[in-house]
């Protein structure tokens, strides 16, 4: 669900890896089983092993709803 007041992410916006766990409020070990068991695709933009992310239009296309 996104916020009305809250601007739309385009398609194109990268969300970040802590942005989205600390939006769902999970650990970085549950971040790493559901990229494992595919409820999260894998990340699109890999620049470290600690600096990972994807596409907004990505993770709605695979049912994430991000603002």
């Amino acid at each position: 669900m996104t916020d009305a007041s809250q601007p739309h992410r385009p398609d194109n916006a990268t969300v970040w890896r802590h942005e989205l766990q600390a939006w769902a409020q999970v650990s970085g070990e549950t971040m790493r089983v559901w990229i494992r068991n595919g409820r999260l695709p894998k990340p699109s933009i890999v620049i470290s092993r600690n600096r990972q992310g994807w596409a907004a239009g990505e993770l709605r296309r695979h049912g994430v709803e991000v603002a």
